[in-house]
Parts: structure tokens; sequence; C-alpha cells
């Protein structure tokens, strides 16, 4: 009976440690998220993983770790669950922008770029619109509701692009993220910055990008007349002519055309402009001896401008200038273009046995 006794005692013993552990394995999931060992990371992100896979919710797990004490933990709960796109709880991972750890409000921002579902923008724009928040949240929360396309946030954006006392990356966010939500009626804002020279050259480039996402006639005029202009920076004028080819209406295309036959222009406006019409599938007469020309410029950055538009032209004649360029090219960034350019030639030969470069 005695032995019987101390049996039952270690079953028991032994079944309620089992227990405990099965009812604990979430808790130490949220655990292993977040710790140092990157091999615990990656077990605990493969079983969530393969738990969504099979239609489990792993809303709950990853929730749970978001209110956790530790801040850690919390911060990869929120990354974790941007990772995995777990959308419906996009209004969680929103509260998370009042947390008192900036870490946490960082990565909760970021998460929110890839989330998207939240139900109300209230804490974003609170976030958007404090000036005592840092600016790399406020950047974050810019780019999420420009991403959504969220109309309450047009007004705040508005404000920031053209107040000079915030942060120039903000305001540079603010205005793409206007172009995001399609803000016709802020195109003559836009445009306004574009056209003053006495803008930073950066904030000049993002009314660029943020018009380039309209349609409307004010928003393409603005272009066009940048990059027309002689009177204008040149990066500033290649950046418009490339944004023309977003839209492909009759007027720019012409215009693009002009600038890429007129051998007085800029070799990277019309570099520019070849990439646009290319873009548009109206690649212009002279493509191969302009990318040519291209290549051999002193200028570092026409150098890879002439190397995106190899690649974006996908000629195999071009091979050979492609890779003697690379053979003699020092500089890193050209380096990356032309290697770029060469990949997607042959790529393009692997899958075509007739390419003369499969040959």
């Amino acid at each position: 009976m005695k032995r019987l006794g101390l049996f039952l005692l270690m079953a028991a013993f032994l079944a309620g440690g089992g227990l405990w552990y099965w009812q604990s394995s979430e808790r130490d999931l949220v655990l292993d998220l977040a710790s140092r060992d990157p091999d615990v990371v990656m077990a605990a992100s493969r079983r969530l993983w393969e738990d969504s896979r099979e239609g489990i919710d792993i809303g709950p797990t990853l929730i749970r770790g978001m209110q956790h004490p530790s801040p850690r933990v919390r911060s990869r709960s929120v990354l974790t669950l941007a990772r995995m796109q777990v959308t419906s709880r996009a209004d969680e991972a929103a509260a998370l922008l009042a947390d008192p750890d900036q870490g946490v409000r960082i990565q909760a921002a970021r998460a929110l770029r890839t989330l998207r579902g939240w139900s109300t923008p209230a804490p974003l724009l609170r976030s958007l619109e404090d000036r005592d928040e840092t600016t790399q949240i406020r950047v974050e929360v810019a780019g999420a509701l420009g991403q959504r396309g969220e109309p309450a946030a047009e007004a705040p954006l508005a404000r920031i692009a053209t107040d000079p006392s915030e942060p120039l990356g903000l305001r540079q966010e603010a205005l793409g993220a206007l172009g995001g939500l399609g803000a016709e009626t802020k195109a003559p804002l836009m445009a306004q910055i574009l056209l003053d020279p006495t803008q930073p050259i950066r904030l000049r480039q993002a009314a660029i990008a943020g018009l380039a996402k309209l349609s409307g006639p004010d928003a393409r005029s603005a272009l066009i007349v940048i990059a027309k202009s002689p009177e204008q920076a040149i990066p500033v004028r290649a950046h418009a002519a490339a944004s023309l080819g977003c839209q492909g209406q009759v007027a720019e295309q012409a215009l693009l055309r002009d600038l890429v036959a007129a051998p007085d222009q800029p070799l990277l406006v019309r570099l520019a402009a070849a990439q646009s019409l290319t873009h548009l599938d109206m690649a212009p007469a002279n493509l191969v001896d302009l990318i040519r020309q291209g290549l051999q410029d002193p200028s570092a950055r026409v150098r890879s401008e002439a190397a995106c538009l190899a690649e974006a032209a996908r000629n195999p004649d071009l091979e050979g200038e492609l890779q003697s360029a690379l053979d003699r090219e020092e500089h890193r960034r050209v380096r990356r273009s032309l290697g770029s350019a060469l990949n997607r030639l042959r790529q393009d030969a692997e899958m075509d046995p007739d390419s003369a470069l499969a040959r």
C-alpha cells in the first residue's frame, strides 16, 4: 500500500508538472521571441509561423507579449505581429504608440506601416502631431498614414510639410504621404515647395515623389515646368523627368522625347527622360547610344543612372559595354548598378535559349 501510495503521489506530481508546462508554453514562446539567442528566436518564430499556416490564431499569444512588463518582450512581440501579417491586431499595435518605452513605440510605428488595419487613426494622429515625440516615430507614423491612404491625416500632413520649424526628414515623409493619400487638393501646396529654389533639394525631391503619385493637372504641370527649366538644379530636373513616366499623359510624352533628343540638355536629365519613356514602353531610338555615353561619363551618378537605364532596356547588345564598365569601375554604387544590369540580361538569356548571351 505504501508503494502504491508513493506511486500515485509521484504520478500526480508529474501530471501536475506536465499540466503546468502545457499551460505556460505560450508564455515561454513569447519570452523566446525576446531571447538574446538567435536560434531560440528563430525556433519561436518558426513555431508561430507553422501555427498560423495551420489556421491557429496566433494573435492572442502576441498580444500577451505586447502586454508583458518587459519592454524587450513587448517590442519583439509587436515586431513579430507585423512580420506575421496579423492585420486584425493593428489596433493593439497602435495602442503601443503610447507605451512609456521609446523602443517599443518605434517598433509599433514601424509595424503599423505593414499592418495598416487600424479601426481608428486617432492614436497615429496623436503621435504624428506630438512635437515632443521623437522624429523617427513621427516619420514612421506619417509613412503608415500615407500608405493606408488615411483621409483624416491630410490636414496634419499638409501642416507639417509646410512648417519650416518641423524636422526636414519629417517634412519629406509628409510630402510623400500626401501623394499616397491621393490628395489632389494639396497639389498646389506641394508644387509651391517644388518650385521654390530656396527650399532644400531633398525637400523638393520629396515634393516630386508626392506629385508623381497624383494625376491632376496641378501636379503634372509642376513636374513639367521643373523638368524643362534650365534654371533648376540638375538632380531636381532629372527626378521630375523620371517621375513623368508614372502617368504617361500625352503632353508629358512629347516633352520627354524632346528632352531625350536635345544634345544641349544635361545628360542626367536625358537619361531620366529616357527611363520614363522606357517605362511607358516607348523607348527612344537613341537609347543604346545614350546609355553608352552615360557609361563613359566622369560623374558616378550619371554612370549609375546609365546602368539603371540599361537594366530597364534589357538590350543584350549592351552586355559587352556593361561588362567592360564593371571591370574598370571603382565606385561601389555604380558597380552595384552595373552588376544588377548584367544579372538582368543573363537571367533573360537563361529564359530565352535563342538569345545571343545564351550561346
